[in-house]
């Protein structure tokens, strides 16, 4: 449908929930990118190392660690040890060296496990703004098949913990807001010290700008964008945010 002027009219926030297409193209997109996933992970691992030069740092930090130096001097006996790195991701996974995964084993689990708590995180946070099922969980599981994902899925970042640990603050101070409970407040603010505890390693504080990066590329705009846009609207008429 046109305005008198010939442009198209935006469509509401209802037929865009309830369209058919939009679902089959979100289930699509979900299907593909768990599948690419899966098949350049299989095709990569095992018997490799980590393709960049950064995960080699994060991998001598938990190395240092796991034999109990916790950031080693700038300078001494054992070389250049200074490092900028928030330690989070390394302590992780000094912890799973010792219960006896190699670094590298340790490095991939962790990785891993980083990218679904992402996926899970955003799906919280969808949901906590009242996005369906039916669409909340295609568009968490798009995290797979974006670029960062794609670049990462070979080495040891820190983006996708600290993006899982940032955006998990969101869907705990909704709860907070809508119960009138503190504590989830609290425990939101936590999850954020601990995403910049993860991932805040540049002095500017753009860190977390970059954890933003894993699907803000590809989900913050449009689409998404529109769901989560559509679902503040409706949080704000039925008055949750107005207490």
């Amino acid at each position: 449908m046109r305005t008198s002027s010939g442009v198209p009219r935006p469509r509401s926030a209802r037929s865009t929930l309830g369209d058919p297409w939009l679902l089959a193209a979100l289930w699509t997109l979900a299907i593909v990118a768990v599948a690419a996933a899966a098949r350049l992970l299989v095709w990569y691992w095992p018997g490799r190392v980590f393709d960049g030069v950064t995960s080699h740092i994060w991998t001598a930090l938990a190395w240092d660690l796991a034999r109990g130096h916790f950031y080693r001097p700038p300078l001494g006996p054992d070389g250049y040890g200074g490092t900028r790195y928030m330690p989070l991701l390394f302590v992780t996974q000094a912890l799973l060296m010792r219960l006896g995964l190699d670094p590298i084993q340790a490095g991939v689990l962790l990785m891993q496990v980083s990218v679904l708590a992402a996926a899970a995180a955003l799906y919280a946070a969808l949901r906590a703004h009242q996005v369906p099922r039916r669409l909340a969980a295609p568009l968490a599981l798009a995290v797979f098949g974006t670029v960062i994902y794609q670049q990462y899925c070979t080495d040891l970042d820190p983006d996708y913990l600290a993006f899982a640990l940032a955006i998990s603050s969101v869907p705990l101070a909704v709860r907070s807001v809508r119960h009138n409970q503190p504590r989830w407040l609290f425990a939101a603010g936590l999850a954020v010290v601990l995403a910049a505890l993860t991932c805040a390693h540049e002095g500017d504080g753009t860190g977390l700008h970059r954890a933003n990066r894993v699907v803000a590329s590809d989900l913050g705009t449009g689409t998404c964008g529109d769901v989560v846009r559509a679902g503040d609207h409706r949080a704000v008429h039925r008055g949750l945010w107005h207490r």
